[in-house]
């Protein structure tokens, strides 16, 4: 037996020595790291959104995560810096929105989180690198320290409450009888308002002088008026042939189309001979004023249409020569004899009988 016990407690020796010996030989041969030292952090909430100072974050608000690094790892950055770039980087139940470098005023780095998932948002530790591989630093890529595990509670977004909400408007109605006492002092008003507006409309017509009526002119009295107003205008004066032959012209057309109802505006001098010369033939014009016309008509075409001038005695001569050619026609045509019979029938007529024309 004690031969036994003695073999037992040198193999436990011999054992023992050789894991000392082969226990740092496994470490270099896997290549295992220490982990890395943890920064103290603390929380800030920023009153973004819904928050609320001294109270819960809800969801969607922004979470500063406050680092204290080491003093030889001040310029570490996040692990996922590079990502953080481009885009936010998803973090466990929430978000990595930003970081902020080593501020030597504070002595801290930022990072700012969120969750938009109501209830606890547990931060897992952040890890920090070393931003280049100087001398005397840690290589490149190589973790420095990882912040410590923190876990905040994010409230849920409650809606607002509108002030109708909680004291909800009530309906206001009248009694029936107001409605219908309002009803009738408005048609009473109505009403009253017309019979006033009749009432003044018919005081103005009697305050209001007759207007006379606008006596109508006949043709030979339309005729005379052109032919004075054309010799008081002058053109003969001043040399301007063609508007004072074109001007009297006009106005007899429109005599003779009046006088005798027929389209003498319209017709050319030698159409306007042929409608008089059919006249005479019936009977209704006579053949001695078809001459006439015919000729004092020819003339004018000639100043009209041509670049010739007349004699200015014989260019002033021809108003007065129209206006007795006129006064033999018109007591002759039918309209004449048609307001001779009106101003017999009604004495009140605004057609007066025609006077005669003055040269």
């Amino acid at each position: 037996m004690k031969a036994h016990a003695a073999t037992a407690a040198l193999f436990f020796l011999f054992a023992g020595s050789v894991d000392a010996q082969t226990s740092p030989q496994s470490q270099t041969i896997t290549g295992e790291r220490p982990a890395a030292p943890r920064a103290s952090t603390t929380l800030k909430i920023q009153t973004i959104g819904t928050a609320k100072e001294g109270g819960n974050p809800t969801a969607g608000d922004v979470v500063a995560l406050e680092v204290i690094p080491p003093s030889d790892a001040q310029s570490a950055s996040p692990a996922f810096a590079g990502e953080l770039e481009k885009a936010p980087v998803e973090w466990g139940s929430g978000r990595v929105l930003w970081w902020k470098p080593y501020d030597a005023a504070t002595g801290k780095i930022l990072v700012g989180l969120t969750t938009y998932a109501p209830g606890p948002f547990e931060i897992k530790p952040i890890p920090f690198v070393a931003p280049s591989g100087a001398p005397g630093t840690a290589p490149l890529g190589a973790p420095v320290f990882e912040t410590e595990p923190r876990s905040v509670e994010f409230a849920q977004v409650e809606p607002k409450k509108e002030e109708d909400d909680v004291y909800p408007p009530r309906p206001v109605s009248l009694p029936a009888w107001v409605w219908v006492a309002g009803s009738l002092v408005g048609l009473f008003s109505a009403l009253a308002a017309l019979w006033a507006l009749s009432r003044w409309n018919r005081k103005k017509r009697r305050l209001e002088p007759a207007r006379p009526a606008v006596p109508l002119l006949s043709p030979i009295e339309e005729f005379e008026k052109t032919r004075r107003e054309t010799d008081h205008k002058k053109f003969l004066d001043a040399g301007r042939f063609k508007p004072h032959t074109f001007t009297l012209s006009d106005a007899a057309k429109r005599f003779l189309a009046r006088a005798y109802r027929i389209a003498a505006e319209e017709m050319t001098t030698r159409e306007l001979k042929d409608a008089l010369g059919g006249l005479a033939t019936a009977g209704k014009f006579s053949k001695t004023l078809v001459e006439q016309w015919s000729a004092v008509f020819d003339e004018m075409d000639v100043t009209k249409f041509t670049d010739q001038v007349p004699q200015l005695d014989r260019a002033r001569d021809l108003s007065a020569r129209l206006a007795a050619l006129a006064a033999a026609t018109w007591r002759a045509s039918p309209v004449a004899r048609e307001l001779r019979d009106l101003q017999q029938n009604r004495p009140d007529s605004t057609l007066k009988p025609e006077p005669e024309p003055s040269p």
